[in-house]
């Protein structure tokens, strides 16, 4: 009697493109950030193309390797079963997602109506959770914690050293304490992105701003929230707390509430404070009364100009172009990334870690590891 053998379920490099696809992953987002550099058409027609396709995609975007596979599995995320989202978005619940299940709960009575909740932003998280756990294994910083101390407290240690509270600022006083902080904003253009993360990795909080602006002063407010949940105690352990939109006026929880009254007294001096100007202002004339506040407040005049608009929405497009006067030619996400890479000991990583977490980070690896070869003691 001949016995039959099942022939294990392999699947084609197409099929595997394709089920990425499903998950919100287009070609051109898995060809430029799921592959190595060295990754050509050529190897792409090898019998371990698929293979070595998987293993790098499952390092890359934090999926499972076996899933990604196997037909008759779903593809997976990897992230730890602990870690809950916690997802602020323009509705008057939380809304807290399970990664494990992409499940969503909610609490209060309030229905959630966004129903992209659950399988859009996964995605995004799952690659920002990835990033930020490479970022905290090659963190050279040790954490001393800011739990329990006052956005009051954090401002006035920030203006013995600095004019006002200032994007290099916060970078600085978060670089004291150990707290890394990063901007990642490359996703797949199909998946719905967030303004804003903080979550816990190799004894790290790890914040990520993820907003696409170039103005320092805008992602200072993201930056200044998530060190508020954090200094709040917000951040159980396990969870990431991310927000969709963060914004004055949106109807949120109570702990939101709270980490933008932080936010606010600590760029602001204080939690409540807004900024009165003439019915109309044009961006100019904000610009220049933006500056004479600052000196005299020691409040970063870009803050002051989107307090403005923060207030009323038909003032954003002014108080934008303000901020571009003031601001000039500023790359906030430039700024952030290149103050991290200082911190960071890229040598611990692998060769594919370093080329996928450079790119990600817009930064250039050769730069960085002559940068480093540089600093190292002479022999």
């Amino acid at each position: 009697m001949t016995q039959t053998q099942a022939k294990p379920n392999y699947i084609d490099l197409k099929t595997l493109y394709d089920r990425l696809k499903q998950l919100g992953f287009n070609r051109d987002f898995i060809k430029d950030n799921g592959l190595p550099e060295w990754w050509c058409d050529e190897y792409e027609a090898s019998p371990d193309a698929v293979v070595t396709a998987a293993f790098y995609f499952s390092r890359r975007f934090n999926l499972d390797f076996n899933s990604l596979l196997n037909q008759d599995l779903a593809p997976t995320f990897e992230t730890q079963s602990k870690t809950r989202f916690k997802t602020v978005s323009k509705v008057k619940s939380n809304a807290i997602q399970d990664s494990q299940n992409n499940s969503q709960f909610t609490e209060d009575t309030t229905t959630v109506s966004n129903k992209t909740i659950p399988s859009e932003l996964v995605v995004a998280h799952n690659l920002a959770l990835r990033v930020a756990e490479l970022v905290s294994h090659t963190y050279k910083q040790q954490y001393h914690p800011v739990e329990g101390i006052t956005a009051r407290e954090i401002r006035a240690a920030i203006l013995d050293k600095y004019a006002n509270v200032s994007l290099e600022a916060l970078l600085a006083f978060c670089h004291e304490h150990g707290i890394p902080i990063a901007h990642f904003a490359d996703f797949p253009n199909t998946v719905k992105k967030f303004h804003g993360m903080v979550t816990q990795s190799k004894g790290h909080p790890v914040i990520l701003a993820s907003l696409r602006d170039r103005s320092p002063s805008r992602l200072s407010f993201i930056i200044a929230h998530e060190l508020g949940h954090i200094a709040l105690g917000h951040l159980k352990d396990g969870m990431t707390i991310s927000e969709e939109e963060i914004g004055t006026f949106d109807l949120q929880d109570n702990e939101e509430c709270a980490a933008n009254e932080f936010a606010a007294e600590l760029i602001l001096g204080q939690p409540d404070r807004v900024y009165y100007f003439p019915h109309f202002m044009t961006a100019d004339r904000l610009a220049k009364s933006a500056i004479e506040k600052s000196q005299r407040d020691r409040v970063d005049s870009g803050a002051i100009v989107w307090n403005y608009g923060w207030y009323k929405k038909s003032h954003f497009p002014v108080a934008r172009k303000a901020a571009g006067l003031i601001e000039q030619e500023a790359n906030a996400p430039q700024l952030i990334n290149k103050y991290l890479s200082r911190s960071l000991d890229w040598e611990s990583l692998s060769n594919d870690n370093q080329e996928y977490l450079a790119l990600v980070l817009g930064l250039d690896i050769l730069e960085i590891m002559e940068e480093a070869r540089n600093c190292l003691p002479a022999s």
